[in-house]
């Protein structure tokens, strides 16, 4: 198999993990690739490559995979209407002084939620104010009863604060800077910002286009609602924020990363479970694995 057919089955079968066919734009888009693959030549291949891939309604999946686009297709109308609620919510949260960027992150972001899916947030806070952000954005979801509590049963709509990082951590460290990260950040689905958060964020992290090529011009040309940056002097009260919160955090962690500027939280360790899962996948299809 060529290298360009093979990109695009990889692509094919890491999307498959999620239940989530794509469309030919958006295998280009999120292509698995160490360096650009010609538009022209990429659209042949694409065509050519059938004998495990099949197509319909302009979407290619895994064979016996036909009735994943049906749920995609029940999944995008769903995630629409979420996404319209979730910026009612979003804005209300911007109303936090300190927080700086607020994205939709997991499923939704990629219209692949289902209704009684969770909606996941993506914080950027300023400077040394993420326990002091995290403390108020909380603070005001509970006030607004759409805060997931957890172990919480009822999580239809309910807000989880996924990642919260303030702008000095904008770079995600080399231990993270793998395939599924470059995913976490491509997909980012940006709400709203102060200044020009985003961009520095997605500049931050160009070893994305490493793992996939094709998706920088997509991110940088995203439209969404900006705002200016509000001048404030640097907390000097988040320790105070911090004391609590990270006690009961330790008392509940399993694999949540907390660091002073970086907050993930992370029940269950998506990140080794999917990479495990697509590793499978690549060698059931005789394909090489990729590092972790």
């Amino acid at each position: 198999m060529d290298s360009s057919k093979k990109a695009i089955l990889e692509t094919l079968i890491y999307s498959d993990i999620f239940d989530y066919p794509l469309s030919e734009g958006e295998i280009w888009k999120f292509l698995h690739a160490d360096k650009k693959i010609k538009k022209k030549s990429f659209i042949k291949k694409v065509k050519e490559i059938n004998s495990v891939v099949e197509h319909e309604k302009d979407m290619l999946f895994l064979k016996g995979k036909r009735k994943s686009v049906i749920r995609r297709i029940e999944r995008e109308k769903e995630s629409l209407q979420k996404i319209e609620y979730a910026k009612k919510i979003i804005k209300k949260i911007f109303l936090v002084p300190t927080v700086l960027f607020v994205g939709i992150s997991g499923s939704l972001s990629v219209l692949n939620a289902s209704k009684n899916d969770d909606i996941d947030l993506f914080i950027i806070a300023r400077k040394n104010t993420v326990w002091a952000s995290r403390f108020f954005v909380i603070l005001l979801l509970k006030f607004l009863g759409v805060h997931r509590r957890r172990g919480g049963k009822d999580i239809k709509n309910k807000f989880c604060l996924n990642m919260i990082i303030d702008e000095s951590s904008l770079k995600f460290s080399k231990a993270k800077q793998d395939l599924y990260t470059a995913h976490e950040i491509a997909q980012v689905l940006p709400i709203i910002e102060r200044g020009q958060t985003y961009s520095r964020f997605i500049n931050s992290n160009l070893w994305i286009k490493k793992h996939l090529p094709n998706i920088l011009e997509d991110v940088k040309n995203r439209k969404f609602e900006g705002r200016a940056k509000i001048p404030l002097p640097v907390s000097v009260l988040e320790n105070i924020f911090k004391w609590p919160q990270s006690f009961f955090i330790k008392r509940n962690r399993t694999t949540e990363t907390v660091r002073d500027h970086f907050l993930a939280f992370h029940p269950r360790d998506y990140r080794t479970r999917t990479m495990l899962t697509y590793n499978g996948k690549l060698i059931k299809h005789g394909l090489f694995p990729q590092k972790n």
